[in-house]
């Protein structure tokens, strides 16, 4: 019995390209819908069956395309000193918004000194920094979590 004509075969076959394009509809990633549709099409002409026309599509956008990468990142990870000084000029833009919007405040004395802490907090991050890379066996420590994820 020939199992590329098996109507239970064709069942599984099109069960796993249904799940497969719908994985790549949730990533977004088009190329990999036109990629499998393509090659779907075209072994579909060549060959004329239909499971061996999903198997190509399946095959093609897979492994020689690469579509099925997954792609996982901790971006807080990557630079932790780097992600709290973008923080503190986060929040430090937040007063600053606050206290614009603030009408008992007068003449930006708040907006002022909002920005003097805002920067002495990343001068003291920028100290942290440099003092553990100056540290014996720390510098490997923060260069494995800078480097986390690459």
């Amino acid at each position: 019995m020939n199992l590329t004509k098996n109507k239970y075969v064709f069942y599984v076959v099109s069960l796993l390209a249904i799940l497969n394009v719908l994985g790549y509809f949730s990533m977004r990633s088009w190329s990999c819908v036109v990629m499998f549709a393509a090659v779907a099409y075209s072994a579909k002409c060549y060959a004329k069956n239909n499971v061996i026309a999903l198997l190509a599509g399946l095959f093609v956008a897979n492994f020689v395309f690469g579509c099925n990468q997954v792609k996982e990142n901790f971006e807080e990870a990557m630079d932790p000193i780097k992600t709290a000084e973008d923080a503190i000029i986060t929040v430090a833009d937040g007063l600053e918004k606050k206290c614009k919007e603030d009408e008992q405040m007068v003449d930006g004395k708040c907006v002022k000194e909002a920005r003097v802490a805002a920067g002495a907090a990343a001068d003291a991050m920028t100290a942290v920094r440099q003092q553990m890379a100056g540290m014996e066996g720390m510098g490997s420590v923060l260069n494995a979590l800078t480097n986390m994820g690459k």
